[in-house]
């Protein structure tokens, strides 16, 4: 699943709700209204339609193990995962501490200043 596009994956959402509809009626016995099933059913014909029309990938578009690692060292990709942690960090400390606000500023500000320099660099 990780290597599938974005746009199967984001119509297989309205999987989901059609499940909890059948789900529903069969284990809850609850009720479902015509407007209800023909709204399920409506979903399941989209999602069925973006399956089979959406692109499928060139014979270029695959990748080796090695170069998706390679990937994962690049300079970019190291600098968003820093900024990332950074800020995550950050927003842990300041709800358990919000008096901490001064010393986070600074340390953001020269994280940013870093990673400015190193996309210079690039």
């Amino acid at each position: 699943m990780s290597m599938t596009p974005q746009v199967i994956l984001a119509c297989l959402s309205s999987w989901t709700l059609f499940c909890n509809g059948v789900f529903a009626r069969v284990i809850l016995e609850e009720s479902i209204g015509f407007l209800q099933g023909v709204a399920m059913t409506g979903l399941m014909v989209s999602a069925a339609m973006v399956v089979c029309t959406s692109p499928r990938p060139a014979d270029t578009d695959e990748w080796s193990a090695s170069e998706m690692i390679d990937r994962l060292h690049s300079p970019i990709f190291c600098m968003i995962l820093s900024c990332m942690a950074i800020l995550l960090l950050t927003l842990r400390i300041l709800a358990v501490n919000p008096r901490q606000l001064g010393c986070f500023r600074a340390l953001i500000a020269s994280a940013c200043e870093d990673a400015c320099n190193r996309l210079r660099q690039i």
